[in-house]
């Protein structure tokens, strides 16, 4: 059930090369350049902030401030008995009583204003208050003035004009996610900060940039950081000022399938044969309505076509209700050396997965671990994408 909620390196690790290149992306989405729509499909905070995301959100504009419209999706699952974070029934053991391991997904939306060319930045566990805002109160001399855009405080700093109010933070307030541990996503959407909608007929408000790392302080004490940039939705000439953003239409479409080049789950380096791999695959449906009124609008079941090094073919599906995050090998099983994902089952080091999306379309990324004696570390990366859907995606904002 979606439901909403409102208010105002580490040690060195040799990588093994990914199988196949980058097929020709088609879709419309961006990872590498501003768009007006973006996913941080991998947002993850442990109990003990052990492991906690950086979030960074940047306004590409050389002018114009940026409103955009954010929502944390949490997407855990709760003990019906304990109200616990779980993630099977095992969690849920209290005393003589069992309870069931529930999932669902909540919503939490925020607003961020950006100045221009303003990266801005925070951790998912702590977020950052008014009081934290890197531009807050500015003041600016006039354009006719001998320094204009020079930081002022009266008339006197600014000769031939006057000291006028320029762009700041006011009216950001970003919260942590809402529990701690937290695994999930992040979506944002620029806005006319007058209508609170997004704009009308502008493909000229492509601004939003997004990049994640995830940092993860090792049994050492050195940490590991994992960074990937968020995917984004480009404006086209056609949007309107409603609260529903069509995918495939108004803005950038999502792609027909998504490609994954990875090493199979407990390959060992041929390098170092101390040390083993394993991914996590994230996946967000491009269709969602985030003000809760329709949770059936972002179903979509994912169609997994699985190749090994010889081109031996394995398939399997799964359905995608929300926020989806696994270990590869545990997609299709509960017992990991049982997957066509595990490289014993498999029989190759390193393979290469296509996504289908049946439903809402799908974005995500991956992010690959390195296990070792000596720590380990970690990768994050954004997934290819092969084709145009040919049909629209949905996002509904409240």
């Amino acid at each position: 059930m979606l439901t909403m909620k409102r208010i105002g390196s580490a040690t060195a690790v040799a990588l093994l090369a990914i199988l196949g290149a980058a097929p020709s992306a088609l879709a419309l989405t961006n990872s590498d350049r501003p768009t007006s729509a973006v996913i941080f499909t991998d947002v993850a905070v442990s109990t003990d902030t052990s492991q906690d995301t950086l979030l960074r959100l940047s306004n590409a504009s050389d002018s114009a401030s940026v409103t955009a419209k954010c929502f944390y999706i949490n997407s855990n699952s709760h003990c019906s008995n304990t109200g616990g974070v779980c993630t099977s029934f095992v969690d849920c053991v209290a005393g003589s009583t069992i309870g069931v391991c529930l999932p669902g997904w909540t919503v939490t939306d925020f607003q961020v204003v950006l100045t221009r060319r303003q990266p801005l930045g925070w951790l998912a566990s702590r977020g950052l208050a008014s009081t934290a805002l890197p531009m807050r109160g500015v003041r600016v001399c006039s354009a006719s003035s001998a320094n204009a855009g020079a930081s002022c405080t009266s008339f006197f700093d600014c000769p031939g004009g006057t000291c006028i109010d320029g762009q700041d933070n006011d009216g950001t307030l970003i919260p942590p996610v809402p529990e701690l541990s937290f695994v999930g996503e992040l979506r944002c959407i620029e806005v006319d900060p007058a209508t609170d909608t997004p704009f009308a007929g502008a493909s000229n408000t492509n601004d939003l940039e997004g990049q994640a790392s995830i940092t993860t302080i090792l049994p050492d004490g050195t940490i590991d950081v994992a960074t990937y940039n968020a995917v984004g939705f480009a404006s086209n000439f056609n949007s309107d000022t409603n609260n529903e953003l069509v995918l495939g239409d108004e803005y950038g479409g999502c792609a027909s399938v998504l490609v994954v080049n990875h090493l199979f789950d407990g390959a060992t380096n041929p390098i170092d044969a101390g040390s083993s791999s394993a991914t996590i695959l994230n996946l967000s449906p491009c269709s969602g309505d985030l003000s809760g009124a329709d949770p059936s609008l972002g179903v979509s079941t994912a169609q997994f076509l699985v190749y090994n090094e010889f081109e031996q073919r394995f398939s399997t599906s799964r359905r995608v209700d929300c926020h989806f995050q696994s270990l590869l090998s545990l997609i299709d099983t509960t017992q990991s050396p049982r997957s066509i994902w595990n490289a014993a089952v498999a029989g190759t080091v390193a393979g290469q997965t296509r996504i289908r999306p049946v439903g809402s379309g799908l974005v995500g990324s991956a992010r690959l671990a390195i296990l070792s004696a000596a720590g380990g570390g970690s990768s994050a990366y954004n997934i290819h994408q092969d084709g145009d859907r040919t049909v629209t995606d949905s996002i509904i904002i409240p």
